[in-house]
């Protein structure tokens, strides 16, 4: 089976110890379950408009949410600690780690369980599934293009 790579970022309301600890964390939980890489590791700072984008998903069954999380998240002055990372099913691999989305349904080991409690949609991390990959690429290739290395493709 061939490498993946997946995006992961540390949301923009996690302070920079915090974002330092979880990345920490993730790489131990990685280190653990196999080799991989990290391609790609930077600071941005996302406005308004890449948030709604990002989680266009959530538009239709949270729309309430969405504009919440988008508006808190613009206001951030931290940006968002982005990586890629590849690795043989480095996507799974990732998610296992970062948890559920809901704090409540996480075992304390997990990013989510670990960094918790919160309300939604205030998690602490994203973790691209296999579903959401190629979009989230195609979205942060549109608003950081400059900045992400062109071999980062999937």
């Amino acid at each position: 089976m061939p490498p993946e790579t997946t995006v992961f970022f540390v949301k923009p309301h996690v302070s920079f110890p915090e974002s330092e600890k979880i990345y920490q964390y993730l790489q131990e939980q990685l280190t653990k379950q196999g080799d991989y890489e990290i391609l790609f590791r930077k600071r941005f700072f996302p406005n308004r408009n890449f948030w709604v984008e990002f989680y266009e998903h959530m538009k239709t069954n949270y729309p309430k949410q969405l504009e919440f999380m988008a508006n808190q998240f613009d206001k951030e002055m931290r940006g968002i600690d982005l990586s890629f990372i590849k690795g043989k099913q480095i996507i799974q691999r990732v998610k296992t780690i970062v948890g559920f989305t809901r704090y409540e349904d996480n075992p304390d080991w997990t990013i989510r369980g670990k960094w918790g409690p919160y309300e939604m949609p205030n998690t602490f991390v994203h973790a691209s599934s296999v579903e959401e990959i190629q979009q989230d690429i195609r979205t942060l290739n549109k608003y950081f293009h400059e900045y992400i290395p062109i071999n980062i493709n999937l």
